[in-house]
C-alpha cells in the first residue's frame, strides 16, 4: 500500500450541558438535601441511552459524598429529573488523584513520615485495597485513603520494605496501622513506579476520521477512560465505528475488570480477588500534538510499561499512532499497583484488534502467581441495529456433519481451539458480516473467571454487571450469567462479550510470552452493494 492514512480527531461535546443541569437538579431533589445536608457531592460518572427509543433521554448518574465516599446512583430522564430513582450503593469509588494527593500532602507534614518522605527514603503509591475505610456500630462509614510507602532503598537482603496507612478524609488523621489492609511486608517485584500526579483536565471525547487517499475508511468516537461508561468505567471506548460509510459497532469497551490472587500472595495478606475499575489514567510516553485536549496523534510510537519497563512519561489521555495500514489507539490505566495498557488497532482492511496488555509497579503481591481476568462489551450493528444474526463455526463439526450453526438464542460458549471456534456476526439481509476470531494467548476460564464468551440481546441496562470495587470474590466474579434470559437473538440486536484470562507469574511475561491478547474482529463481504440506474431510452 503506497497511500499514507490520514487521520482527523476533533472534539465532541456529546451530553455535558444536559448532564450539568440534570447534575443541579439531582442535588435539589428533597431526600438528597436531607441526607445529604452540607456535603461535598460530586458527580463522578454518567451514561446516557444512546439507542433506542430512550436514546439521549434516559441517564445513570452516580453522586459521591466525598466527606464519606457513599455513593447514590440516579436513574431517570433528562427532561424529568425530579422523578429519578435514588438507589444507595454498598460500595465506593477508589480515590481520585485529588484525594490521594490531599492523603500524601498529609503525610508530608507527619512529624516521623513526613522526614522520611521528604529525604526519598519512602516511596508513596497507590495500594490495594485503595480504601481502609473504618465503620462504627452503627454502620456508618468514615473514609479512610489507603497510601502505600515503599523503602527505596533495599535492606542487605536486597529487600524494600513495604506499609500501608490511612488518612481520614473528614478530619486528616492519619491512621497508622489500619485495619482490612495488609500489614508490613518485605520485598516486591513489578516495574519501578512514578510518584502519583494529578491528572490533566482534557476533553472528554472526540470524532476520528480516517482517510486513505480520497477514501474514508474509518470514523469512530472516542471515549477516553476518565469519561467512559460503566459502574467502574471501561477503558477506551470506541462509539458509532463506521468501515467505509457503514456501522459496525455501536460500542466496544471493557466494562469488567478484575484479578484473582493465589494461595500464596493470600497467605502474605493478599485478598483472594478484587473487582477493578478502568477509569483511571496512568502516564505514559507520548511524543507529538494535542489535537483535542487529552487525545495526542503521536509523531513515534507510543511507550507504555509494556515498551520501558518502568513507569514513565507525562501524557495522560488517548494517543493516536498511524502504524504503516493500522491506526493504534491507546492509553494506560491504572488501580492501585495494576497497570493495564489499553488498545485498539484499526487497519484499512477493516480488521479491528482490540488488546490489553498487564503489568504491575512495584509491590509485595504481584510477585505471586495470579490471573488477570477482563471482558469486553462488543455491541455489534452491522449496517444497523435489530437485524443481525450470528453463527458459531468449529472443525470437527460439533452437530451433525456441518461446520456451522445458528446461533437463535442468547448462550454462553467457551473458547474450543481444538474445534477452531469462532463466531460470525451479519446483516440478516445485506450479507456483509465480521467475524470474532480468538487469540491464541486468551486463555480459558476457570471456575471465578465465569465464562469466555456471551451472545446476548441487546438492552440498556446491561452496560455492566453494576458491581463496584469489592475484595468479595463472590461479588468480585463476573456477574455476566445473569443477563442470560433466554431471548432470541436471531435478527435482533446482538451484544457479544469476549472474556481473556491471563496468568502471571513472578516476573513473568503474560502466558506464551506475548505482551498482549485479545480477539481479532475481522471484516468479510464487506463491499457496498452497486445499484445500477436504468438506462434512458
Amino acid at each position: 500500500m503506497t497511500e499514507q492514512l490520514r487521520v482527523e480527531i476533533v472534539g465532541e461535546t456529546g451530553h455535558e450541558d444536559d448532564i450539568a443541569q440534570a447534575r443541579a437538579a439531582l442535588l435539589d431533589q428533597e431526600v438528597i438535601q436531607v441526607d445529604y445536608a452540607g456535603r461535598d457531592l460530586w458527580l463522578v460518572s454518567h451514561d446516557v441511552v444512546d439507542k433506542g427509543p430512550d436514546a439521549g433521554v434516559r441517564f445513570n448518574a452516580t453522586i459521591q459524598d466525598m466527606d464519606t465516599g457513599r455513593l447514590l446512583r440516579a436513574v431517570g430522564y433528562l427532561d424529568e429529573v425530579q422523578n429519578a430513582e435514588l438507589l444507595h450503593t454498598s460500595w465506593q469509588r477508589p480515590p481520585t488523584d485529588e484525594e490521594f494527593a490531599w492523603a500524601v500532602g498529609l503525610l508530608e507534614g507527619d512529624a516521623v513520615i513526613g522526614p522520611a518522605l521528604a529525604a526519598d527514603e519512602l516511596q508513596p503509591y497507590r495500594p490495594m485495597p485503595p480504601l481502609a475505610n473504618l465503620r462504627d456500630v452503627d454502620g456508618n462509614v468514615d473514609r479512610v485513603v489507603a497510601v502505600g510507602l515503599r523503602s527505596t532503598a533495599p535492606s542487605p537482603e536486597g529487600a524494600h520494605s513495604h506499609r500501608i496507612v490511612g488518612v481520614r478524609i473528614l478530619d486528616g488523621e492519619v491512621i497508622r496501622e489500619p485495619e482490612g489492609v495488609p500489614g508490613p511486608s518485605q520485598g516486591d517485584c513489578g516495574a519501578p513506579a512514578q510518584r502519583p500526579t494529578q491528572a490533566v483536565p482534557g476533553a472528554p471525547q472526540a470524532r476520528v476520521r480516517v482517510w486513505l487517499g480520497d477514501d474514508e475508511i474509518w470514523s469512530f468516537l472516542v471515549v477516553r477512560p476518565s469519561t467512559s461508561s460503566g459502574t467502574n468505567g471501561s477503558g477506551v471506548e470506541l462509539r458509532a465505528v463506521d468501515y467505509r460509510g457503514a456501522r459496525v459497532l455501536h460500542r466496544g469497551h471493557v466494562p469488567i475488570l478484575n484479578v484473582e490472587f493465589g494461595p500464596e500472595a493470600v497467605a502474605a495478606g493478599c485478598d483472594p480477588a478484587y473487582r477493578l475499575w478502568a477509569h483511571d489514567e496512568g502516564a505514559f510516553e507520548a511524543v507529538g500534538d494535542d489535537a483535542v485536549a487529552g487525545f495526542r496523534l503521536c509523531s513515534e510510537p507510543p511507550r507504555t510499561i509494556l515498551e520501558t519497563g518502568v513507569e514513565s512519561g507525562s501524557f495522560r489521555g488517548v494517543a493516536f499512532w498511524i502504524d504503516g495500514e493500522d491506526l493504534i489507539v491507546v492509553s494506560q490505566l491504572v488501580a492501585g499497583p495494576h497497570r493495564w495498557v489499553d488498545e485498539w488497532r484499526l487497519s484499512a482492511d477493516g480488521t479491528i484488534r482490540p488488546r490489553l496488555g498487564f503489568s504491575a509497579t512495584a509491590n509485595p503481591f504481584t510477585c505471586a502467581p495470579h490471573v488477570h481476568h477482563a471482558y469486553w462489551r462488543l455491541d455489534f450493528d452491522i449496517l444497523a441495529s435489530g437485524s443481525n444474526v450470528i453463527r458459531e463455526y468449529n472443525d470437527p463439526p460439533v452437530r451433525g456433519e456441518t461446520r456451522w450453526h445458528s446461533m437463535r438464542f442468547e448462550a454462553s460458549r467457551p473458547r474450543d481451539p481444538a474445534h477452531k471456534r469462532f463466531w460470525r456476526i451479519r446483516h440478516d439481509r445485506d450479507g456483509r458480516d465480521y467475524s470474532v476470531n480468538p487469540g491464541a494467548n486468551d486463555g480459558m476460564a476457570d471456575a471465578f473467571g465465569a465464562g469466555d464468551v456471551w451472545v446476548l440481546r441487546y438492552a440498556p441496562d446491561e452496560i455492566d454487571d453494576g458491581q463496584g470495587f469489592t475484595t468479595d470474590p463472590a461479588l468480585a466474579r463476573a456477574g455476566l450469567d445473569r443477563f442470560l434470559a433466554g431471548r432470541p437473538v436471531q435478527s435482533q440486536d446482538l451484544v457479544l462479550w469476549y472474556g481473556v484470562h491471563v496468568r502471571h507469574g513472578p516476573d513473568e511475561a503474560p502466558d506464551g510470552g506475548v505482551s498482549r491478547v485479545g480477539p481479532d474482529l475481522v471484516p468479510g463481504h464487506w463491499v457496498p452493494k452497486v445499484v445500477e440506474e436504468p438506462e434512458l431510452l
